[in-house]
């Protein structure tokens, strides 16, 4: 039986359930965190309308507080709805007290979506103090702007040295980026419009589900990029003010091809030119592979590759950079073993993405497998010019150990042998159990690379008959 860690929301209570305790618990109960509650406030509300509230007694806040934690142990807590920065201070330096080392997140509510002002004034030596018993604050830019009294930005660096500030809501275009601030080093969280009605309580759900994955273990960048896509999901929900709680779907059957095609750097020729010849020869699976360009160049060119892939029906992968996979909104990803660790990758391009990895031993293998990758990019088979940083070369009796320890230990996920593998390789790489193959300069550097793509699914498709047959 699995038993679920707790955590404690300290917020108001909303009857619409959209905001305060009841949307913290409904986070916390769909996350697989138990949600603990001690309201603040009773609100005279629906998701629309505001009438009033009734701010509960500091001295019952720490009553509720203290009467749970005579029973349950919790490590995070979530602060959102709360009269002034005394009443803050008090529930702050009360909680730190009773349990040292307690992680407090706080969602600064100054405004109600309604249209109701709870705080005007804050006073911002009494925020610095308090911040410096937080480990975290939600704030969005107009809160933020109003707690520092000026530029957003600059408040949530200044507020960076007293804890960690996640600043959301500045907008572009066609995106909605918040700013995770460290020290003093702010890092973006892109994140794309979704055309919806907005919801009641967005920022309620997204610092509850923030404090829910850090509650299970998962580091800060992590968990707020987790807590992006469940708030993404709430918003996409439906066409109403108040948004349906739901987890990630499962991820649907994904269908990873036999052979992977890779573009590369070749002189007089383009990668659009390259994926182009290769998917007229065939080519199921393109990765793009550009190196020692900046993000926007790399958008660029994969914008291109992935119009030429999905005219022809192929899937198409960005190799290493999972922003311009968003940005570019590719089939998915693959990582090497220095790149984003996997479990960033999906928090940010989520379920419905193919995220491969690189690995060269079996503990590699097993560790994108439990971190759930969907194919394994194994190599390299021998020395290949087109790969950096090249791994220790496996040869056909690596492949061989490799995959029988795969199968020992019943790890059945697809793996793509890699590293200069000519056709004529093809049929002994296959017989090791491998599911398939990744080329590169095999198919480009040929004299006709549509026909080259030809000849290897041919071997491809050879070896594995002959594999069914015997």
């Amino acid at each position: 039986m699995h038993t679920r860690p707790y955590t404690l929301s300290i917020a108001g209570f909303d009857p619409s359930g959209g905001a305060g305790v009841l949307a913290d618990t409904k986070t916390f109960e769909q996350l697989e965190v138990y949600g603990l509650a001690v309201a603040t406030a009773n609100t005279i509300q629906n998701d629309s309308e505001f009438d009033r509230l009734d701010w509960v007694k500091p001295a019952v806040i720490i009553e509720q507080i203290d009467v749970l934690a005579r029973k349950w142990q919790w490590d995070y807590v979530k602060i959102g709805l709360i009269e002034g920065l005394d009443v803050l201070e008090q529930v702050v330096g009360h909680l730190t007290t009773l349990r040292p080392g307690v992680k407090i997140i706080w969602d600064p509510i100054l405004a109600a979506s309604a249209g109701f002002t709870f705080h005007s004034q804050v006073a911002w030596q009494q925020l610095k103090r308090i911040c410096d018993q937080l480990f975290l604050i939600t704030p969005n830019v107009d809160e933020m702007q109003q707690l520092y009294n000026g530029n957003a930005m600059d408040g949530a660096l200044a507020l960076s040295e007293y804890c960690h500030v996640l600043m959301t809501g500045t907008e572009t275009a066609d995106t909605i980026t918040d700013h995770l601030v460290v020290n003093g080093v702010p890092t973006p969280l892109y994140g794309r419009k979704i055309d919806s009605v907005g919801k009641h309580g967005s920022g309620c759900v997204l610092s509850a589900a923030i404090t829910a994955h850090l509650t299970k273990g998962v580091e800060l960048e992590t968990a707020c990029w987790m807590a992006k896509r469940y708030t993404s999901n709430l918003i996409a929900s439906n066409s109403t003010l108040l948004g349906y709680h739901h987890t990630a779907q499962q991820a649907p059957q994904k269908n990873i091809s036999a052979l992977h095609y890779i573009t590369q750097h070749m002189e007089g020729v383009s990668h659009v030119q390259l994926a182009e010849t290769a998917c007229k020869g065939g080519a199921p699976w393109v990765q793009l592979r550009v190196k020692n360009v900046d993000n926007d160049t790399y958008c660029h060119i994969a914008k291109q590759v992935k119009a030429v892939c999905h005219h022809y029906g192929a899937t198409f992968i960005v190799n290493d950079n999972v922003e311009v996979a968003w940005r570019v909104q590719a089939d998915g990803v693959h990582l090497g073993q220095q790149d984003m660790p996997l479990a960033k990758a999906r928090a940010i391009l989520g379920e419905t993405a193919i995220i491969g990895g690189t690995a060269n031993t079996f503990e590699q293998i097993k560790t994108l497998h439990q971190e759930g990758a969907d194919y394994i990019g194994l190599g390299p088979y021998q020395f290949t010019s087109t790969k950096e940083k090249l791994s220790p070369v496996l040869g056909m009796e690596g492949y061989l150990q490799l995959m029988a320890k795969c199968n020992d230990a019943g790890i059945a996920i697809p793996v793509i042998a890699i590293g200069g593998i000519a056709i004529e390789d093809v049929g002994s790489i296959m017989r090791t159990g491998v599911h398939g193959i990744a080329v590169a300069s095999g198919i480009a550097a040929s004299n006709n690379p549509a026909a080259a793509v030809q000849q290897y699914i041919a071997a491809i498709n050879t070896k594995s008959i002959d594999l069914i047959l015997n």
